[in-house]
């Protein structure tokens, strides 16, 4: 595309320091109408220029003509707010480029047959010992964690072996501590009873004992000649023995 401020530095150079010195602040230019045929060819852009510098003479407006004529260049100017740009980095070639030229290229459609057949059955086995080694890969994997299962079923079942051990082992304690404490009770019960057994019986022997010689001084004494005078004491004696026993 053709640049008029390129094509024609010379016309906007003098342009710019035309209007740097002694245009000033007060024409209203409309230059819109003048860009279809500021753009053909130098020519037109010769006589335009010195139209507007005409005008701008006798007008003075510096500031906007110089906007006006800076909104006709094609370079686009970033504006300040974004900052310069910034620098792009390109990505490496590819190494898989020219990989074809070795070796070089071959103009006989059989040769480049059996090269493309070569590079499918080279390219076939090389799939074919990838997912070889896939496979061998996720074998391992699975007997690996087969082993692993394994493993900790083991330990669970060994755990729970010992676990029902040591509470068999407890439980057996457990009883036989209290067979303990049952004979034992039993023996301190049947040891208490012989006693009280062995306590009554002798008592009962003295109690009859102690009958049995109540009545045979009662016996020997009812043989004996009770004198009148006597006869109220010996009854109250005999009674307060009877009460006392």
């Amino acid at each position: 595309m053709w640049d008029p401020l390129k094509e024609n530095s010379i016309y906007y150079v003098y342009l710019n320091l035309y209007c740097r010195h002694i245009i000033s602040d007060n024409l209203n230019i409309k230059l819109k109408r003048f860009v279809p045929s500021f753009l053909k060819t130098p020519t037109t852009m010769a006589s335009t220029l010195s139209y507007l510098l005409r005008r701008a003479h006798h007008h003075h407006d510096h500031h906007r003509l110089h906007l006006s004529l800076r909104s006709l260049t094609t370079k686009i100017d970033h504006p300040s707010k974004y900052g310069p740009p910034r620098p792009h980095e390109h990505t490496k070639p590819s190494t898989f480029l020219s990989t074809w030229k070795d070796p070089p290229p071959t103009s006989d459609p059989r040769d480049a047959l059996r090269r493309l057949e070569d590079l499918r059955k080279d390219y076939s086995r090389k799939v074919s010992a990838c997912r070889k080694e896939y496979m061998y890969e996720m074998e391992m994997q699975r007997q690996e964690k087969i082993m692993k299962e394994q493993a900790k079923r083991d330990a669970s079942r060994v755990a729970r072996e010992e676990s029902k051990a040591a509470k068999k082992e407890t439980d057996v304690a457990r009883l036989e501590k209290h067979n303990a404490f049952r004979e034992e009770l039993k023996l301190t019960l049947m040891k208490e009873r012989a006693e009280k057994l062995e306590y009554w019986k002798a008592r009962e022997a003295s109690m009859a004992m102690k009958k049995r010689e109540r009545e045979e001084i009662l016996r020997n004494q009812s043989s004996t000649w009770i004198e009148e005078s006597h006869l109220e004491k010996k009854i109250r004696d005999s009674l307060i023995d009877v009460i006392v026993f």
